[in-house]
């Protein structure tokens, strides 16, 4: 194996940077929906239905993400992680 360069140092930094706000991002994204679904302000099928909904404008643009994509909500409403 070769040795680690400076430039893959940074590469590597730089992915734990992203993995970290990726965490912190879907923290906060959770605690919304948890604390909006207690509240009653929010209801599961909504948020499915938003979802698909956002899903399919966005497969409109992106060809990457037709329904046959492994991205894609399944027929039981869980989201088939790629």
């Amino acid at each position: 194996m070769r040795n680690a360069t400076l430039h893959d140092v940074h590469v590597l930094a730089h992915l734990a940077d992203l993995k970290e706000d990726l965490y912190q991002q879907t923290l906060l994204t959770t605690a919304l929906i948890a604390l909006l679904t207690e509240k009653g302000i929010l209801h599961d099928r909504e948020l499915l239905d938003k979802c698909r909904q956002l899903e399919q404008e966005l497969a409109a643009e992106l060809p990457a993400l037709s329904p046959d994509h492994p991205g894609a909500w399944d027929d039981r409403n869980t989201y088939r992680a790629t």
